[in-house]
C-alpha cells in the first residue's frame, strides 16, 4: 500500500535536527518547544537535550525535568572545558 503523503517546502523547512532528533528518541512532540527554550536559556543545542531525555524515558507531564537536563548538560560542558590543558 501506498502512502498518499504530500511532502512539500514548508514540511521541509520545519524539519530540522531537533524535530528529526525528537522523533529518534521517541519525546512527545510537546517536549521540542521546552528543549528549545531551555536549550537558549542555558546554552547548547537541543537536539542534545531531547536525546537525553528519550535516554530517561520521560513521559508527558514532565517537561519541568527538561531544565534539570540542561542544567547537567551545561554542568557537563562548563567541566570539560575546565579539564582542558
Amino acid at each position: 500500500m501506498t502512502s498518499n503523503v504530500r511532502i512539500t517546502d514548508s514540511t521541509l523547512r520545519d524539519m530540522d535536527r531537533s524535530s528529526i532528533v525528537q522523533g529518534y528518541a521517541g519525546v512527545y512532540s510537546s517536549f521540542l518547544l521546552h528543549a528549545q527554550r531551555a536549550a537558549e536559556r542555558y546554552g547548547g543545542p537541543a537536539h542534545e537535550i531531547l536525546q537525553r531525555v528519550g535516554e530517561a524515558s520521560y513521559v508527558g507531564g514532565q517537561e519541568d525535568m527538561i531544565i534539570d537536563v540542561a542544567l547537567q548538560l551545561q554542568q557537563d560542558r562548563d567541566m570539560a572545558a575546565g579539564a582542558r590543558p
